[in-house]
């Protein structure tokens, strides 16, 4: 299991992983550099896995010491967005899916060619849900990664996918709000009004969700049952480009301040915050406990997003 006591960074510019202590925010480990710059990130109970241009690949790291494990082949373009169960990673490269072995990072299965490019993914029980240039989220079989059924139009680029126990939700460009569908058969059951910019970040606590974005740079905290909000950060001081959460607490980060700040999810309280990284944090992913973020220019066109 990793150490629960420690998160992890990636720098998009400089293509390592760093490990970071959850108590005091203080520096541990850095991974060898990637060799390209680092997309997206994602873990499992056991593994932290990266993944990025240039490279094509998929590295899995031990989570304590942060040295390189294995290696997928190369997947054939940039490695956008990744997403993991306990028994598969899920990476996205050229618009495709690709199911990965994480005892040896092997590829078990590839979708077809589902959209120009894939910038949310997200996995819960049987099935993945893709979303990106297609305007729409696009739910897969895990077993084949076939198409089982599609989304009606986001009305604009998906830029975040997240799966919970019962709903899917969505957010992205052009509409700038968060949609909630129906897995069953991926009809829209709520829509969020317009947050005020793009929001690139989701997150699901406490029966909960929370989205952060760009010019608003707050997170808001939302009523799943109608998607309407509840109460709303500070800003942050940048555009948030990354939201995540544990049992307890709500993390966000993004551009300019180049910080991970820790809310209370009840009123959204800022509780504390990391030394800035010095570049710019461009999404955030939290697995049992464990804290990851990426970091890296933020761009609304391009902007990545990996949720578990």
């Amino acid at each position: 299991m990793p150490n629960l006591n420690y998160g992890y960074a990636t720098l998009l510019s400089s293509g390592n992983l760093y490990q970071f202590n959850l108590s005091d925010m203080s520096a541990g480990y850095t991974s060898d550099t990637y060799g390209g710059y680092l997309e997206t990130m994602t873990s499992d109970s056991a593994h932290v896995y990266a993944g990025g241009q240039t490279i094509y690949k998929v590295f899995q790291y031990n989570p304590y010491d942060m040295s390189k494990i294995a290696e997928s082949l190369n997947l054939g373009g940039t490695v956008r967005i990744l997403c993991c169960d306990n028994d598969y990673v899920f990476a996205s490269a050229s618009g495709k899916i690709f199911k990965l072995d994480p005892s040896d990072m092997s590829t078990i299965a590839e979708s077809s060619t589902l959209m120009t490019i894939i910038y949310g993914m997200s996995v819960k029980g049987d099935y993945v849900y893709a979303g990106g240039s297609s305007q729409t989220v696009i739910k897969c079989s895990i077993s084949d990664l076939s198409t089982s059924l599609t989304s009606p139009d986001y009305g604009g680029y998906v830029m975040d996918v997240l799966a919970t126990d019962n709903y899917i939700y969505a957010s992205g460009q052009t509409t700038q709000t968060v949609c909630k569908y129906d897995p069953a058969d991926m009809s829209e059951v709520a829509e969020s009004a317009d947050y005020g910019g793009l929001p690139s970040g989701l997150a699901f606590t406490n029966g909960y969700i929370f989205a952060g974005g760009a010019t608003i740079q707050k997170v808001y905290k939302y009523d799943p049952s109608d998607m309407s909000k509840l109460t709303e950060s500070a800003t942050y001081g940048g555009n948030i480009s990354g939201v995540g959460s544990d049992d307890d607490y709500v993390y966000a980060g993004g551009t300019t301040t180049q910080k991970v700040f820790k809310y209370d999810p009840f009123d959204l309280s800022k509780i504390s915050e990391t030394s800035s990284f010095g570049v710019n944090i461009t999404a955030l992913n939290i697995q049992s406990a464990v804290y990851y973020v990426l970091t890296a220019t933020f761009d609304t066109d391009h902007i990545t997003i990996a949720w578990t």
